[in-house]
């Protein structure tokens, strides 16, 4: 999917992901896209971002918070493009813990001013954690 905003605008769109989803445990939700930037005047990550309905809840249209997971960490794929040689394909992950529940997911996109970027590759992946896993009393500590 191509986005290019306009000079003095930032670019949003929104689509409909899954019209319904029932989480019967606490879940990791996993979004996994590759992206490729056209056109960089400065450094920034391409927004991905989730929005969900729950009607038990009565949230419509929520921000669910996902992470980026380790923007250092990601992986490139050089490809060939038209006219510009090689270029860098990134590969991003975002995580996000959902509570039980009946939902809808909607995906947005977002580009800032004067930008363009190709979209491809989305994955989303609903992963139920353990609930034993839940319950432990686990300490992080930050290593030196």
């Amino acid at each position: 999917m191509y986005l290019r905003s306009d000079p003095d605008r930032i670019l949003l769109i929104e689509t409909p992901m899954l019209s319904s989803l029932k989480v019967v445990t606490t879940s990791l939700v996993v979004l996994i896209r590759v992206d490729l930037i056209l056109k960089k005047k400065g450094p920034y990550t391409p927004a991905s971002r989730i929005t969900l309905t729950d009607p038990v809840r009565e949230i419509k249209n929520g921000l669910f918070i996902m992470g980026l997971i380790n923007d250092g960490l990601f992986w490139k794929i050089a490809a060939p493009f038209p006219g510009q040689g090689e270029l860098p394909w990134l590969g991003r992950i975002f995580v996000g813990i959902l509570p039980p529940g009946e939902y809808s997911l909607n995906l947005q996109l977002g580009v800032p001013a004067n930008e363009s970027v190709l979209f491809d590759g989305f994955r989303l992946f609903v992963l139920e954690i353990d609930p034993e896993i839940l319950q432990q009393d686990t300490e992080f500590t930050q290593s030196p």
